[in-house]
């Protein structure tokens, strides 16, 4: 019997990064959820309301469709509550084609800008209605000083709150505003840590602030009192040194501009002050890479629901100089207590107008600031810990909780908690790196899994993701180098058989390795045609003494144990550590050496010559 279709739709007016905290976390739970999801019979569409197209993002988009997320744009001229049951079949008509009375809908809204509009959906396709709580309107709107509207927006956001199925507060003090209004079907979703390299590299007297901070969220921001405490710190420097300010979000207005300097040269006494101001971005890996070119960020808003921007300069690996009014602070502060003042710089504020700055709260942040520039390197190696602590806070955990809640299963991402991307089990760096694969955040050139056959890569959803990998450049190599004959009966004598599960595989080790080659071969059948030439299966008649995975740059080894390889502990080589990179790669070389090299193992040599001359930052090589 066929089972009935399920959808999950998030709908947004826009799909991407355009309105910060809102549209970002509806954007990468829709991709996370796509890359984690069991996808039998579940179908993850993206509903996009009353968005012109030129506010369409196409990369952004054609990144969401490789993932097979639909996207549909939405024109609905009336009010959520208007509409005719003719209107409700026409929109899901258009975004759920193939919808029926029998199939089980999930309606992901935020906020009070698509909450009403999972609500209504959900009742009339008798779906369920999820909703997503960003923003306290009773706080913010009050700081703006917009004094009705504040009341208006609060009174909106307590009946969705009510009338919606479950909500998703971001962060531990929305929560709390959540739990003022209804005490079940509720729970607490943490924003995922954005993915960012490390960079040894950057600008010991730049700091960075950025968001949006267009008309009316520039008093709740700070913007104002950023400039002057910099300003202020320029002056407690008292040197000949060269201080940058970078602004990424500010009005695109002249006059405003020189306005805002004007309030940092007051305070730096006179002093001309480089400051640099960036527009708004959606291009995330420029932003990132803005981001990790300073000593220091600043998040100061005077109340923030969670705070975003201080997750991605934390995700930077750049110390953070933190308002204790925000959601993020909460949740550094429940987790490391009395030593989160060791991790980042919180700053407890008044708070400032527009018209006039609160004179404690300029000189509070500057000696912050004087902090970092005395101390550039020394907090940089804290913020670099801060990160590895919080990296297991992923977008696809976020994702995974989400699935759970609305009763869809995804992959288990629970075991990611206690382990970091340096060390964690097989199967979940494995998981790690092709998701990281699937939306472009690794892996330029050539992959190659090195030892071992993982039930995990010869499955059609490893596969999927892989081939989407390929398909994007038709330069990039594949290789999947797996053990067979005695090399496999060797590993085989190396497995305790009472650590072996009950997965449908024999628990007789030697039976157990044959039965896993056989699902290597014919996973190769399962690429499409057109990639076929890019993928290089080769059987390693010699067994390694680790299993390796090479991602470009990033080299991963895995220690091979008494037990299966999947649950055996994998670690990432440091990129400065060139002596065991080496050993590695020639620990490969020798492998393939001692037996007959096709032309497979020549392309492979090849790669491993390449990579020598590439990434060995060693004068010798």
């Amino acid at each position: 019997m066929e089972k009935k279709k399920r959808y999950i739709v998030f709908i947004s007016d826009k799909f991407g990064y355009q309105c910060g905290g809102c549209t970002t976390v509806n954007y990468e739970l829709c991709i996370a959820l796509s890359q984690v999801i069991n996808k039998n019979n579940i179908i993850i569409k993206a509903m996009v309301i009353n968005c012109d197209k030129k506010d369409r993002v196409n990369f952004l988009e054609e990144r969401a469709k490789l993932l097979g997320i639909d996207i549909k744009h939405q024109n609905i001229l009336n009010e959520i509550n208007s509409l005719s049951d003719a209107d409700y079949q026409d929109i899901c008509g258009s975004v759920i084609q193939g919808w029926d009375e029998e199939s089980e809908v999930i309606w992901v809204g935020h906020d009070i800008f698509t909450g009403n509009y999972a609500i209504r959906l959900a009742k009339y396709t008798k779906g369920k209605s999820v909703v997503c709580i960003h923003t306290d309107y009773d706080t913010i709107e009050g700081l703006k000083g917009v004094y009705n509207h504040g009341i208006i927006k609060e009174s909106t956001q307590r009946e969705i709150i009510q009338r919606a199925d479950i909500v998703f507060a971001i962060g531990p003090r929305l929560m709390e505003r959540v739990r003022e209004v209804r005490k079940v079907g509720i729970y607490e979703l943490l924003p995922g840590i954005a993915n960012i390299d490390k960079n040894d590299i950057y600008n010991e007297r730049a700091i960075i602030i950025y968001g949006r901070f267009e008309e009316g969220i520039e008093q709740v921001k700070q913007v104002h009192l950023a400039l002057a405490a910099f300003g202020r710190a320029v002056a407690i420097m008292n040197n000949n040194r060269d201080y940058v300010l970078h602004i990424i979000g500010a009005p695109n207005n002249k006059e405003k501009k020189v306005n805002l300097c004007a309030i940092a040269e007051e305070y730096a006494e006179g002093r001309k002050l480089s400051i640099n101001f960036l527009n708004y971005t959606q291009d995330r890996k420029h932003l990132f890479t803005c981001l990790k070119n300073n000593c220091a960020g600043l998040m100061i808003s005077i109340s923030e629901g969670f705070g975003l921007t201080g997750w991605e300069m934390i995700s930077a690996g750049i110390p953070l100089i933190l308002t204790k009014k925000s959601g993020l602070y909460d949740y550094l502060n429940n987790k490391f207590g009395y030593m989160l003042n060791g991790m980042c710089l919180p700053v407890d504020l008044k708070g400032s107008s527009l018209d006039k700055l609160c004179m404690e709260d300029v000189q509070a942040v500057a000696e912050k600031i004087v902090t970092v520039f005395k101390n550039p390197q020394q907090l940089r190696i804290v913020a670099e810990e801060l990160r590895e602590k919080v990296k297991i806070e992923t977008w696809q955990k976020a994702a995974s909780n989400l699935a759970k809640r609305i009763g869809f299963s995804s992959v288990d991402y629970g075991i990611v908690d206690i382990y970091s991307d340096t060390y964690r089990k097989r199967k979940d760096s494995l998981e790690a790196i092709l998701n990281a694969l699937e939306v472009e955040e690794m892996g330029d050139s050539f992959l190659v899994f090195f030892g071992g056959i993982s039930r995990t890569l010869c499955g059609e959803r490893a596969i999927v993701k892989l081939t989407h990998w390929l398909e994007r450049n038709p330069n990039r190599m594949l290789f999947l180098c797996y053990e067979t004959g005695m090399a496999a009966n060797e590993r085989a004598k190396d497995i305790d058989r009472n650590s072996l599960p009950n997965d449908g595989l024999s628990r007789e080790p030697e039976q157990r390795m044959k039965e896993k080659e056989k699902l290597v071969e014919q996973s190769f059948r399962l690429y499409p045609e057109k990639v076929r030439k890019q993928v290089n299966f080769i059987k390693l008649e010699h067994s390694p003494l680790t299993y390796t995975i090479i991602v470009d740059k990033n080299i991963y080894f895995t220690v091979l144990l008494q037990t299966r390889s999947s649950e055996s502990m994998t670690m990432k080589i440091m990129e400065d550590s060139v002596e065991e990179r080496k050993k590695i790669i020639e620990s490969m070389e020798f492998i393939i050496d001692k037996q007959e090299k096709r032309e497979k193992e020549k392309k492979l040599l090849d790669v491993l010559q390449w990579y020598r001359q590439n990434y060995f930052k060693d004068e010798n090589v």
